[in-house]
């Protein structure tokens, strides 16, 4: 339907307040669907994950991240799916570029996300994007880890229809999608910011420091001038994000760092790390650090996003040992892997390669970069060719471009090549056999070069030696042109064997077995010492305590009294009169969960004070309820707790629940519930107060007596 005058005044007043003032960003977004239903802009529509892509804006440019989404799969076949959880939202796609822009996503992938054809997306989401990829895997049979799910390390409908047929109905059908249309897009595209920003402020996935420094490298290229830092936090923070306390080195990084207004230099990064990364937050030192200037002299772009991606795709890299990187000692190093990865970036587009078009080739810079990173900083994990300059990391860097690319360039570090290790050559060789060499004879038939033969196969000081089918075991001690002395390793005796007889008597090289190693005391292993094992009686006594809460305030008789109002909108209202104080809600669940402190409360979930003190872990009652799709719950397959459903209200008069603590002060556990407080009348909607931590302790006055009472 074409926009109307009196909708564009509309949608258009409501997107610059928000963009404007970022204050009641989730109620505001709501405000503007409706006015997009009212002229059918707007509407709800089943459609498989197949046919549904990513928008290119959906986490400010960020998109995906593919372990993320097989770390969710997991989740999910582990817990069981349930669509309610979901808020899916997406656009109508409108253009080739979204199609192509999806293609090169899911290839970048390497197969990790499935398969995808253009022309095949028919909306692109703003929300429940890892949700419906997750889907998309088992549709296509993608490669995954779990074998509760897969066959021979592919995804089985098949398995996963026997193991949860929810999921299998919505890997077929799809998710229940909100759908905008394409012209809304085209006309706001800021609304499509505040979408996805109200789902991270509510439900969905939490935001990454990845995804806040695309945000503010966004918000900076809009402006003119000299950015200002206020209005960028006001804006870059309006949805909340967990990693706000990260904003000024990120805020140092983007306006230094990324490239200017197109921030070419982070889009490789984020294209990288879509299928290397991880969502994990490195913390305000980290971005601070990295991105401070360098007192004089080159800055090292290309080499501060090398340690971005090292830090994003493994857990290698510290705020510690990023300053220690860009310190002094290590500089000289650091100068010389960012002039190599300038240089071979420079070499490749001057053969005409275009960078960014070729996902295996942002793989293998990438790949470059981290190796370069982790040899400034000193770091070579096992798995890796043993290399000892950046100069030998370019040089192999241009080699595998030019098998993949088919071009012919020509390293100009091809003389600080390095060979893997001679150890690492024999033992990757060692399943298809050693290669036989040329045995120099002397003119009496004797070996000419015995020493060299011999160590090609193996055959040096020190080496471990056994005769095939004997069970005689040593190690050589010495070897001249003639004999080689070996020592026994069982009676310690030394016998010589000639050199000849090694080459051709069925002698071979091996590793002694090691020896066996053993833990002595078991005593600080044991369950007296294991906080996880001594937390599940803290999660005992909290279920105990809960039943026991049920059981006394006839939870089961109470939900005679309620009823769920599910449209317009979700309302917990009393189906007859309660008098003041009469009416008590208890949180009861079968989850409990476990978690270090952090800044946000849980979601669905309500803290339980406990007497635990071995370390800071929090315990949280998680809501389990399980509604059903429409207003006829079959007996049994749903379950519903009040207390996680009663709505909030900013109105005092409209509040008629207050929180209260069970037990005393003296009990080893605390449960919070919620009590009216005043009479509730029947067709009463059930609320709580929002208010300031400040006056929610004074509805608790037993937590109050607490706080006065510790000594």
């Amino acid at each position: 339907m074409p926009l109307t005058p009196e909708a564009v005044a509309e949608i258009s007043r409501l997107v610059e307040e928000s963009s404007r003032k970022g204050d009641f960003l989730v109620r505001n977004v709501q405000q503007i669907f409706a006015v997009l239903k009212r002229h059918s802009l707007l509407q709800r529509m089943r459609i498989p994950p197949k046919a549904v892509g990513v928008h290119p804006a959906n986490r400010d440019g960020s998109c995906l991240v593919v372990q993320d989404v097989h770390e969710l799969l997991d989740n999910i076949s582990a817990v069981g799916f349930e669509p309610t959880r979901t808020n899916p939202i997406a656009i109508e796609a409108s253009s080739e570029a979204e199609q192509v822009f999806n293609k090169q996503l899911v290839e970048s992938a390497g197969g990790q996300l499935g398969r995808l054809e253009l022309g095949e997306l028919k909306v692109l989401s703003l929300s429940s994007s890892h949700t419906n990829f997750a889907l998309r895997l088992v549709a296509d049979g993608a490669p995954h880890k779990s074998e509760v799910i897969s066959v021979q390390g592919s995804l089985s409908l098949e398995l996963v229809q026997k193991r949860d047929p929810v999921l299998a109905e919505y890997v077929l059908q799809g998710l229940e999608w909100t759908v905008i249309a394409a012209e809304v897009g085209q006309k706001w595209p800021d609304l499509l910011q505040l979408v996805q920003s109200s789902c991270n402020a509510t439900l969905q996935k939490t935001e990454s420091e990845l995804q806040l420094l695309r945000r503010i490298c966004t918000i900076v290229g809009r402006q003119t001038g000299v950015p200002d830092y206020q209005t960028v936090k006001r804006q870059a923070l309006h949805s909340k994000p967990p990693c706000a306390e990260c904003l000024p080195g990120l805020y140092q990084f983007a306006l230094r760092h990324c490239g200017g207004a197109d921030a070419f230099f982070l889009a490789e990064t984020e294209m990288f790390l879509r299928s290397h990364g991880q969502s994990k937050g490195m913390g305000p030192s980290f971005w601070e650090n990295v991105s401070a200037d360098l007192k004089k002299g080159d800055q090292v772009t290309f080499f501060r996003h090398a340690l971005v991606k090292l830090a994003l795709s493994t857990n290698l890299v510290t705020a510690t040992s990023v300053k220690k990187a860009l310190a002094k000692d290590a500089l000289p190093k650091a100068i010389k892997a960012d002039e190599a990865m300038s240089k071979i970036r420079s070499m490749l587009t001057g053969a005409g390669v275009q960078l960014m078009s070729d996902t295996r080739l942002v793989n293998l810079l990438g790949v470059t970069d981290c190796t370069m990173a982790k040899l400034v900083l000193g770091l070579s994990p096992e798995d890796d060719k043993k290399y000892k300059a950046v100069e030998a990391v370019a040089h192999d860097c241009i080699t595998v471009a030019n098998g993949l690319l088919g071009t012919a360039l020509v390293s100009p570090w091809a003389g600080d090549a390095e060979v893997m290790d001679a150890g690492l050559q024999q033992e990757s060789s060692g399943s298809q056999g050693v290669q036989e060499r040329l045995r120099e004879l002397n003119p009496d038939g004797s070996l000419k070069n015995p020493i060299e033969l011999l160590s090609a196969e193996g055959f040096i000081v020190g080496a471990c030696i056994k005769k095939k089918g004997e069970k005689f075991e040593g190690q050589i001690g010495a070897m001249d042109d003639s004999n080689v002395t070996v020592k026994d390793l069982k009676s310690g005796g030394v016998l010589k064997v000639p050199a000849r007889d090694l080459l051709n008597s069925g002698w071979m090289v091996f590793k002694p077995k090691a020896e066996p190693e053993s833990i002595a005391a078991l005593q600080s292993m044991g369950p007296k010492k294991n906080n996880d094992f001594l937390a599940g009686l803290v999660i005992a006594e909290i279920h105990q305590a809960m039943h026991e809460l049920v059981k006394t305030h006839d939870s089961q008789k109470i939900l005679e009294g309620l009823s769920l109002q599910l449209k317009p909108c979700r309302a917990l209202v009393s189906q007859q009169v309660f008098g003041k104080g009469k009416l008590i809600l208890v949180p009861y669940s079968w989850k409990v969960c476990t978690r270090s402190p952090k800044p946000e409360p849980m979601a669905n979930a309500v803290q339980v004070q406990t007497k635990w003190k071995l370390d800071d872990r929090e315990f949280w009652l998680q809501s389990c309820n399980s509604l059903p799709k429409d207003s006829n719950p079959e007996v049994g397959k749903h379950f519903i707790s009040p207390y996680f459903l009663v709505g909030s209200c900013e109105d005092e008069d409209s509040a008629n629940m207050v929180q209260v603590m069970s037990g005393t002060v003296q009990s080893s556990v605390r449960i919070p519930m919620l009590k009216n407080s005043k009479e509730i009348g029947t067709g009463t909607a059930l609320h709580i107060l929002k208010v300031k931590q400040a006056d929610e302790e004074e509805h608790a006055p037993k937590a109050k007596k607490a706080k006065t009472t510790k000594k």
